[in-house]
């Protein structure tokens, strides 16, 4: 690989920068290529790539092989935390992205109307499992969850007083709460069932700090990153690189934020040459956007 001026200047500043580096990389602008470069050309470093998904650390894998790079771990996000959620005891095999309605009702004992808040109160508890915070309050209710309520209650209380209506609201909500937080605590890392969000929420509840084996990790489309997993990367206890574009922030409506504004850096690169197209494709883009 030969580097553009702008890749260039990252392995250099790896070199004479000792803390955080934040890289800003727009679309098809080389992020993989310029980290495989600079964990290639390291290889007394251990290093740590944190993708986003699974076809993302395929990808990164099949191109490590290829150049032969030895000093590079590859992990998902969820994979990750795992290890630690393992490392504190977790065994369970039986690991589930969603609890159905009637598992809600049987985990808890769920009778009478309480079985109708099992739904709304796997959404709060949701919320909260993909926010930094630490305790399930009534802000984890979100508008639509709201709105569900009033519209079951003004429905059959179309005859009531409206304060009433909003009496019976606010118990809804406090009574959704509340199931929700039974929900969240009828989990821990010796539960025989596990869900996907529960590990990650619990080993961010878990660790004031994180040590890992590499010294250097690598955290990719760091702008589609969600609270708890953001509060988890910053207490990882190693030097970080951050790699995104604010621009293809795509995940805001699953609670993801852009890590990136955020997160403490002693300095910041830009990726900005694109190896999709050539520069007339793009001239040629800019005057059709222009119209637009």
């Amino acid at each position: 690989m030969t580097p553009t001026a702008e890749q260039q200047a990252i392995l250099n500043g790896f070199e004479t920068i000792r803390n955080n580096i934040k890289v800003l990389a727009l679309a098809g602008t080389g992020k993989t290529s310029t980290l495989l470069e600079l964990v290639a050309s390291h290889p007394k470093t251990n290093f740590l790539y944190l993708a986003f998904n699974r076809a993302i650390k395929e990808e990164v894998e099949s191109k490590v092989k290829a150049r032969g790079i030895r000093n590079l771990r590859v992990a998902t996000q969820n994979g990750f935390c795992l290890e630690h959620a393992k490392s504190a005891g977790c065994k369970c095999r039986n690991i589930r992205g969603y609890m159905s309605v009637k598992d809600t009702c049987n985990r808890l004992g769920l009778t009478g109307n309480d079985r109708y808040l099992a739904y709304p109160a796997f959404q709060i508890m949701t919320r909260f499992m993909i926010s930094a915070d630490s305790e399930m309050t009534m802000k984890h209710i979100d508008r639509e969850l709201e709105d569900r309520f009033e519209m079951q209650v003004r429905r059959f209380s179309k005859n009531a007083q409206e304060s009433k209506i909003l009496i019976e609201i606010d118990k809804r909500k406090k009574s959704s709460l509340n199931i929700a937080r039974r929900l969240f605590d009828s989990f821990d890392f010796s539960s025989d069932i596990m869900l996907h969000d529960v590990y990650v929420k619990l080993v961010q509840l878990h660790h004031d700090k994180i040590s890992i084996a590499e010294d250097v990790v690598l955290l990719d489309e760091a702008q589609d990153i969600n609270p708890v997993f953001a509060d988890i990367a910053s207490k990882i206890d190693a030097r970080m690189i951050a790699v995104g574009d604010s621009n293809q922030a795509i995940y805001q409506f699953r609670g993801a934020q852009d890590f990136l504004k955020d997160m403490p850096a002693e300095a910041t690169f830009t990726l900005t040459q694109s190896f999709r197209f050539t520069p007339e494709i793009a001239d040629k883009t800019n005057l059709l956007l222009e119209h637009m």
